[in-house]
Parts: C-alpha cells; sequence; structure tokens
C-alpha cells in the first residue's frame, strides 16, 4: 500500500507540475470533516454529532470552459457508536466503528459559469463534480457490548452477528463521489472553495456490520471540506512550482504575481488596422 501511495502521490504531483505550466491548471488543498452514512446510525443525514477529520489534496486540469478533470488524495477517518442513540434497538444492540481511509479519486468537474481559467477576483460562482476512486480502509469494529439476554431480538439478528464475525473485513472499496462546491476568488490566481461530497461505496462492512444490522442498503459517507485552490504557472512560459513563475514568482507565475489572469493567452486586437 505504501508503494502505491507513493506512485499516486508522485502521479498527483506530475499532473500538478504540467497543470501548473499551462493556463487551465491548479492545485487544491483543503480540510474538513466526514460523516459516517450507514447501518449504526438512525438519521439519513448521517453522525454528523461524530464528524471524523478530513484532508484532502488535488491537482485539476481544465478541459474547456465548462469541465475540468480532477485528481485527488484524500485521507480522513468514520465513527459511530449506538451507544448514544435511544431509539429502537440501538443501545441494545451498541455496536461501535472506526474506519480510518485513504482515497484516491478521479472526478470530471462542472462549471455552470463556462469562465474556466478566467475568473477574475471577486468572482464568485458554484461547481458540481462526479466520479470513481478506490479507499483504502483498516476497520476496527465493537459488538462486546450486544446485548444477547435481550428476548425480542428478531430470528435473523443473532445468526447475523455470527456470520459478521467470521466475516473478512475488505481492506479495499470502490468509491463513487458525487457533490457540487462553491468557489470565491481571492485573487487571479488563489481562490477560496468548500464543497460537500457524498460517497456511495461498494460494501455493506464499512462499520464492520451488515447481517446483524440493516442487510439491504450498502455503507457510505460524505464530507465537507474547506480549502485554498492556486494556480502556479502560464501557459507557454516553461515556469513550474519551483521556477520562476512559482508561488512567488515575478513573471507573472505565482500565486501573488500582479499581472491579470484573465489577460494571458489572448492577443489584443490593434487599434489601427491600416
Amino acid at each position: 500500500m505504501r508503494n502505491l501511495l507513493f506512485s499516486f502521490l508522485l502521479l498527483l504531483f506530475a499532473f500538478g507540475q504540467s497543470a501548473a505550466q499551462s493556463l487551465g491548471g491548479e492545485w487544491g488543498i483543503g480540510l474538513g470533516a466526514s460523516i459516517y452514512q450507514g447501518d449504526l446510525n438512525p438519521n439519513w443525514y448521517g453522525a454528523y454529532d461524530k464528524p471524523g477529520f478530513t484532508f484532502q489534496v488535488m491537482a485539476q486540469q481544465h478541459i474547456f470552459s465548462a469541465a475540468s478533470l480532477r485528481a485527488s488524495f484524500t485521507h480522513g477517518f468514520i465513527r459511530d457508536n449506538e451507544d448514544h442513540y435511544t431509539s429502537g434497538v440501538h443501545q441494545l444492540r451498541n455496536f461501535s466503528f472506526q474506519t480510518p481511509y485513504n482515497e484516491f479519486a478521479a472526478q470530471l468537474v462542472i462549471n455552470p459559469f463556462f469562465n474556466n481559467g478566467y475568473e477574475e477576483p471577486g468572482n464568485f460562482r458554484p461547481y458540481f463534480f462526479a466520479g470513481v476512486g478506490v479507499a483504502f480502509v483498516n476497520i476496527t469494529r465493537d459488538f462486546s457490548r450486544f446485548n444477547r439476554t435481550y428476548r425480542f431480538w428478531q430470528s435473523w439478528v443473532l445468526p447475523g452477528l455470527t456470520t459478521d464475525s467470521l466475516t473478512k473485513l475488505p481492506r479495499s472499496i470502490l468509491t463513487f463521489p458525487v457533490g457540487f462546491g462553491v468557489r470565491y476568488q481571492i485573487g487571479d490566481n488563489l481562490a477560496l472553495f468548500g464543497e460537500a461530497n457524498k460517497r456511495i461505496t461498494s460494501t455493506e462492512y464499512l462499520d464492520g456490520f451488515s447481517k446483524s444490522a440493516n442487510r439491504k442498503e450498502r455503507d457510505g459517507f460524505s464530507s465537507i471540506v474547506f480549502g485554498l485552490s492556486f494556480r502556479l504557472g502560464d501557459s507557454g512560459d516553461g515556469s513550474s512550482i519551483f521556477g520562476g513563475g512559482g508561488i512567488f514568482g515575478g513573471g507573472g507565475g505565482g500565486i501573488f504575481s500582479g499581472s491579470s489572469r484573465r489577460n494571458r493567452g489572448r492577443t489584443d486586437c490593434p487599434k489601427n488596422v491600416f
């Protein structure tokens, strides 16, 4: 897994370097929270009272004015504990779990304003995204507080718990992230963003339980992330993250450079034809 993580980060870095050397590329970094949505939680919106930490880094390349491709790496964890829920049989079942994850994903990002690469300071716009990924997980579950003396368990619960306890938990799962965000352009090369992300997954065992809980629905999770998105280079000038067009580059390619991005790559019309 370490080799795969290292290889992906190198690929992400190379993609970001390529993006930095074009008009339509950028990097992003964000922090936020992950929220479990699955069998152990009685609420359709999930365990928002027990958020887990989330860190995200991404590289994004604009395809055209309304669409971009994004590669992302997300580290976080989700958790829940039925001891706090008073409805139904949650306190009698009393399951709990915690699942750290490392997700690698590719997504298509849609900009309904058709202005990728030409946002001006002060611009505010929404965006939407969907994609596919793989998450490496380390599921830790606890059913030691399950009340086996309760007389009114449905007939499938005790056999289901036996099945769950003998089932090998997944180490990797497919994820299908879909969501929306908003972006505020601070400067020519720097923007704030916030986004909400729902992840549909390929497993019923993200929380470690299936047959003894909800046997019909797959587990999932959501995340809310806030961060910064920044561009690191101009088109065709050979700038890069570590070159003259870097973060503080003076040639117009840095985040804090003074040149306006909307004027880059455009040719002014001559004032006099003759």
